[in-house]
């Protein structure tokens, strides 16, 4: 909420940034199916360099196979991919750019408040308003 990002694809010439509070759209044409880099192009904290993840594109027949195909995806993992919460978060307890979301929910965690650590439960209330 506090720091600028750019979203940028460099195989197609295509960068935006993502500033706090505006909604941004991108669009871009895929000429080649494949998977092509994307990256932040603004330095936005000590994780910067984690902020990495891919553009699949596919052919429009790959892409018509995938639509209809029948993947056992929960509820919450299509929610979680819809919305590219596993490009910077895991399930595994692995640390990427964010938390991991393994064992997430009233687990203790420190917060820093006017310059002071606090412990606290990331239960509902936190969770909800460290998404928003």
């Amino acid at each position: 909420m506090d720091v600028l990002h750019s979203f940028y694809v460099p195989a197609f010439r295509i960068k935006i940034d993502a500033v706090p509070g505006m909604e941004t759209y991108a669009w871009f044409k895929a000429e080649k199916a494949g998977k092509y880099d994307i990256l932040c192009a603004e330095y936005c904290g000590v994780r910067h360099a984690y902020m990495l993840s891919k553009v699949n594109v596919l052919t429009e027949d790959e892409y018509t196979k995938w639509l209809k195909s029948d993947n056992k995806i929960t509820k919450v993992d299509q929610i979680l991919k819809k919305h590219g919460c596993f490009d910077c978060h895991s399930t595994d307890g692995s640390i990427l750019v964010g938390p991991s979301f393994k064992n997430i929910y009233n687990r203790d965690v420190v917060v820093l408040e006017k310059g002071k650590e606090y412990k606290i439960k990331s239960d509902e209330n936190y969770l909800r308003e460290s998404i928003l």
